[in-house]
C-alpha cells in the first residue's frame, strides 16, 4: 500500500518553451491531419498567432523535465505495477508555438479499491497546473489570473506478490 502522507506534497515545477517541431510531431503521431496544426500559415490565415498546441499535448509537457517518474519511485511504486487510469484537461486559453509555460504539479488523492478478480489497487490523483510566464495582454489569461490550463491524472498501481512479479518478467 502506498501511504497516504504523500496527499497534498507538491511536486515542483518547471519551465516549458512549446516548440514548433514538437507540435508537428504530436500531431502527425496522433493522426491529426488538419493543417491548423501542421501548417503555420494556414493557422495564421485563421486567425491564430502561431500553431496552436493540439488537444492533449498539454500531457506531453509534463513529462519535458530530466525525471518525470521520479516522484512515483520516491514513494515507493514499482513501475512494472504503474499502469495510466485515465487523464482529465480544463482549458482556460489557448496556447501557441513559442510560448513559455510554467508546469506545477502536486499528489491531490490517494485511494484504494478492491475488485474480485483484480484484486486492491492503489490509485493516485496527479494536478497539474499550467499557467504562463509572461505578463500578457490577452484577455482570457487575465481573467484566469494566467492560467492556461489544469490537468488531472489517474495512475493505478498494481499490488502483485513480489514472487508473481518476478516470474511475469522472466
Amino acid at each position: 500500500m502506498i501511504d497516504r502522507k504523500h496527499i497534498g506534497k507538491t511536486l515542483g515545477s518547471h519551465i516549458v518553451t512549446i516548440r514548433t517541431d514538437n507540435l508537428r510531431r504530436f500531431a502527425r503521431a496522433t493522426g491529426q491531419n488538419n493543417p491548423l496544426y501542421l501548417e503555420e500559415g494556414y493557422a495564421r490565415a485563421m486567425g491564430h498567432p502561431a500553431l496552436p498546441v493540439p488537444p492533449t499535448y498539454l500531457f506531453c509537457l509534463d513529462f519535458m523535465q530530466a525525471d518525470p517518474y521520479a516522484w512515483l519511485f520516491d514513494m515507493g511504486v514499482n513501475q512494472h505495477d504503474l499502469l495510466h487510469a485515465g487523464q482529465y484537461f480544463l482549458y482556460h486559453s489557448p496556447l501557441y508555438a513559442g510560448e513559455n509555460v510554467k508546469i506545477s504539479s502536486r499528489i491531490a488523492d490517494i485511494y484504494d479499491k478492491t475488485g474480485r478478480k483484480s484484486g486492491t489497487l492503489t490509485f493516485i490523483i496527479k494536478e497539474t497546473l499550467v499557467t504562463t510566464t509572461t505578463d500578457t495582454r490577452d484577455r482570457l489569461r487575465l481573467t484566469s489570473g494566467g492560467k492556461i490550463a489544469e490537468m488531472r491524472s489517474t495512475f493505478a498501481v498494481r499490488h502483485t506478490p513480489t514472487a508473481a512479479r518476478e516470474q511475469s518478467h522472466a
